[in-house]
């Protein structure tokens, strides 16, 4: 099961932060989009970091 989960977590992150990162490097993106897309990636962040937290110690 581990495993699985492990690919899960691999699985979001090569989407959906890796994804929102990436439009950062168009040179035509307008401010108000880079800005939205930041705030986005800091969601992502939040909720991975909070995963963590709550790993059991070992």
């Amino acid at each position: 099961m581990e495993r699985y989960r492990l690919l899960e977590w691999m699985n979001f992150i090569s989407s959906e932060p890796h994804k929102t990162l990436g439009v950062l490097f168009n040179p035509n993106i307008t401010p108000k989009w880079k800005e939205y897309k930041i705030a986005t990636f800091h969601k992502y962040s939040d909720y991975l970091s909070q995963q963590l937290n709550d790993l059991p110690q070992s």
